[in-house]
C-alpha cells in the first residue's frame, strides 16, 4: 500500500508540475487579453495555494508584479500575496504589503470587493502602531463611509487618538 501510495503521489506531482508549465507557457504569450491573463496568473497561483506551496504562490505573484509594473491587477496579486504571509503569522511581512497597495497600486474591485478596502480592514486587525492605525481608520471612514458602520468607525478612531495623546482630536472623533 505504501509503494502505492508514492506512486500516486509522484503522478499527482507530475500531472501538478505539467500543468504548472503548461499556464506559464501559455502566460509568456504576449497576445493574451487582459482577462485571459488573469485568469491564468489567477490559475497559477490557486494551484501553488491549493498544493499548500505558499512560497512558490508568494514568490511568483512577486514576481509578477516586479516585472509588470503597469499591470492592473497588481493590487490584487500582492493582496494574495499579503494573505499568504497573514496564514503564516508573518504579520508585519504582510503589513508591508497591504501598505504597499494602498500606497503604490489604484484600487480595483475584484469579485465585488475593493482590494483597498479589505486592505485597510486587515491593516486595523493587525498593526500595533498607533498613528498607523488613526490613518488607516481615516482612510475607511473618508473613502469606504457606504461600508462601514461609522459610529464603530469614529469611536474607534478617538481610542487611537487617546493613546497618542491627543484629545483634541480624540474629542471631536466622539
Amino acid at each position: 500500500a505504501c509503494k502505492q501510495g508514492d506512486a500516486q503521489a509522484k503522478k499527482s506531482a507530475a500531472q501538478f508540475e505539467k500543468m504548472q508549465a503548461q499556464l506559464l507557457n501559455l502566460l509568456a504569450d504576449d497576445t493574451l487579453s487582459e482577462q485571459t491573463r488573469y485568469a491564468v496568473i489567477n490559475r497559477i497561483a490557486n494551484n501553488f495555494y491549493n498544493a499548500n506551496d505558499k512560497n512558490s504562490m508568494t514568490l511568483f505573484l512577486s514576481n509578477w508584479v516586479e516585472m509588470h509594473p503597469n499591470d492592473s491587477y497588481n493590487a490584487y496579486w500582492l493582496l494574495l500575496v499579503a494573505q499568504a504571509y497573514l496564514e503564516a503569522d508573518a504579520e508585519p511581512v504582510a503589513e508591508y504589503y497591504f501598505e504597499r497597495i494602498l500606497r503604490d497600486f489604484p484600487d480595483l474591485l475584484v469579485q465585488e470587493k475593493s482590494v483597498h478596502f479589505l486592505s485597510l480592514q486587515r491593516l486595523i486587525q493587525i498593526s500595533t502602531n498607533t498613528t498607523n492605525r488613526i490613518s488607516y481608520f481615516t482612510q475607511l471612514i473618508t473613502r469606504f463611509p457606504n461600508d462601514i458602520n461609522s459610529t464603530e468607525m469614529y469611536i474607534r478612531l478617538a481610542k487611537e487618538y487617546e493613546k497618542e495623546g491627543e484629545w483634541d482630536q480624540a474629542l471631536k472623533s466622539y
